[in-house]
């Protein structure tokens, strides 16, 4: 213990010796969430049961898609959000139907952003998201639209492609 009097001095040699200690110290704190984050816990494959989809003209009916996203990483898959764009105002929109764990997270006339969360194990699939597909258009048929369905946010993951045709 000090006395009033005295005064505690520390050494320069114990203030640089603290330093190098604590800088390393921080560096893997910090490295380690990263590196944990990026083990490929965001890798997955998109699963379209039938790559095309041929609807009635001018939206009698609406057609159905359906896809599921299998997780290929050695960790569990907590959340997928998808783009499906290739939509033109007035021709093809798309919905999510079906009432499932899907919700939508944005839409616009061309783009319409989906979400899931939850835990799927690695190898275990999504359920399934169904894609509601009407065309708005009055071109006579046929028609043709290429939607393109892609992952947000995770890079490596290959898109996936779903023709629509009017009849």
């Amino acid at each position: 213990m000090f006395s009033q009097n005295e005064s505690p001095s520390i050494s320069r040699r114990a203030v640089i010796t603290s330093a190098a200690w604590a800088v390393p110290v921080v560096a893997v704190a910090v490295a380690t969430p990263l590196a944990a984050a990026s083990r490929g816990a965001d890798q997955f494959a998109l699963a379209l049961q039938s790559a095309s989809i041929t609807l009635p003209p001018n939206n009698i009916f609406p057609g159905f898609a359906y896809l599921t996203v299998t997780n290929t990483s050695p960790s569990a898959l907590t959340a997928v959000t998808l783009s499906v764009s290739g939509m033109a105002p007035g021709a093809f929109s798309v919905g999510v139907g079906g009432g499932g764990p899907w919700r939508i997270i944005s839409g616009d006339a061309s783009t319409l952003v989906v979400g899931w969360t939850g835990s799927i194990a690695e190898g275990q699939s999504t359920p399934t998201l169904t894609l509601t597909v009407n065309y708005l258009g009055s071109t006579p048929p046929p028609v043709i639209g290429v939607l393109t369905i892609t992952p947000v946010g995770a890079s490596g993951v290959s898109s996936a492609t779903l023709t629509a045709t009017t009849t």
